[in-house]
């Protein structure tokens, strides 16, 4: 096989490597969420966020409380939809 080919396959393996660390990344912070089931603290200017013990006591339907099942919701979503997108663009690969 000749240098470029050897080349061009590394690239594709690394990619694809890069591709499955972030599918891995985000199954794990879904597990994560999902296993106490709490609600989501987003935090502005950061790249983390972190759980509340919304979940260990009851509450009242309130407005926040709906915002916190909505928002943790969307979460699972959006997550979702991301882990297809890289599945599939691993398939692609």
């Amino acid at each position: 096989m000749d240098p470029k080919t050897l080349l061009y396959m590394g690239q594709r393996v690394d990619a694809a490597r890069e591709l499955q660390k972030k599918i891995d990344h985000l199954k794990d912070r879904l597990a994560m969420v999902s296993k106490g089931f709490k609600v989501i603290s987003i935090q502005y200017e950061s790249t983390s966020f972190s759980l509340t013990d919304w979940g260990k006591r009851i509450e009242v339907m309130s407005y926040t409380a709906l915002t916190e099942v909505y928002m943790i919701n969307l979460y699972f979503d959006m997550t979702r939809d991301q882990i297809k997108l890289l599945e599939k663009e691993l398939a692609e690969l």
